[in-house]
């Protein structure tokens, strides 16, 4: 059977996620992770809080038209709270969100104005159920509960102590400080542990959510330099092997040209020696003709030596048979 996780996705491939189950805290090996979701988180967070503070002052104040229409009697009171009190307190953290250390405080000082804004509600239902015996402001509760499990980007545990602080606020103001009607307390309390349990779902699996996206990240990450690493390894075998057949191609070339030379070389002795064997030939003509050359001067070099014997001095054949013999012997 496939395993899954807390939203029905596969789970198979995949790293196991290590969280603490109350904080969602990163936990086991993951530890080395948790500072640097909590700066990412604050990063990501920084502008959805800021617009929500800024749609929280807005709602929070239009209500005051409500205070004057079904509370005149407590009109001025509550706007004191509204304005005098809450929006100064919303504003200043708007404001401090926007120093370098509100990084440090920013959770802990969400989980503070969620609160302090649920009291603020929780004194105008008991003034109003007092005074005016009017229960219908416990509603504010619950927009309270929708802005600070969702909207301000609080991490699911401050949301969740300041959800159940102000669910204990109401219940101590609603039983010692009110008498507010049983069938009313219960109606309420409904609405608000509901209001609130549903509230922590959302706001745990939002978080967890986030926790999510940041680890695929760094597992992603650590994907991208392992490829990045291997690109690189492959990158250096690849230039090697580059460099090992530039230089077979230079040697090939080499190669290619010293043959070339030998060819030449060779063409050239080939010349040479079908000339050399031309003149062997020539050679071996020429001393033929010049053997048959000579059987034919010996016997007129031999006349000529037995003509000169015979002839006198004073023969005028004498000086012609002496120059035919001159030229036998050359």
């Amino acid at each position: 059977m496939t395993k899954r996780n807390l939203f029905g996705l596969s789970a198979a491939g995949q790293e196991p996620m290590k969280l603490n189950r109350l904080t969602l805290a990163f936990s086991g090996g993951l530890k080395k992770y948790e500072q640097d979701f909590r700066d990412d988180y604050f990063e990501r967070s920084l502008s959805p809080f800021r617009f929500a503070i800024v749609l929280a002052i807005c709602f929070f104040d239009v209500f005051a038209l409500l205070d004057a229409w079904l509370l005149p009697q407590l009109k001025y009171m509550f706007w004191i709270i509204r304005f005098g009190i809450i929006t100064p307190l919303l504003l200043s953290v708007l404001v401090y969100s926007y120093t370098p250390v509100f990084r440090k405080h920013m959770q802990p000082l969400l989980s503070v104005i969620m609160y302090l804004t649920g009291l603020a509600i929780i004194v105008m239902i008991i003034f109003a159920a007092r005074i005016a015996e009017n229960y219908t402001y416990y509603a504010g509760l619950i927009l309270i509960f929708i802005f600070g499990y969702t909207f301000i980007k609080a991490r699911f545990i401050y949301a969740t102590v300041a959800g159940w602080s102000i669910v204990a606020s109401y219940e101590i103001a609603a039983f010692w400080m009110s008498d507010t009607p049983l069938q009313i307390l219960v109606n309420n309390n409904y609405f608000f542990i509901s209001a609130n349990v549903v509230g922590m779902f959302i706001s745990y699996f939002m978080e967890h959510s986030a926790r999510r996206d940041f680890y695929m990240r760094k597992l992603l990450e650590k994907e991208q330099d392992k490829v990045k690493a291997a690109n690189n390894a492959l990158e250096k075998r690849v230039q090697e092997r580059t460099r090992q057949l530039t230089s077979a191609n230079k040697d090939l070339k080499k190669e290619i040209e010293i043959r070339k030379h030998h060819q030449q070389e060779k063409a050239k002795l080939e010349q040479q020696l079908l000339q050399l064997q031309k003149m062997e030939t020539i050679g071996t003509l020429a001393g033929g003709i010049a053997h048959d050359f000579n059987n034919i001067l010996t016997p007129i070099l031999g006349y000529t030596e037995m003509a000169l014997e015979e002839l006198s001095e004073e023969s005028v054949l004498r000086y012609d048979i002496e120059q035919i013999n001159s030229a036998a012997v050359r």
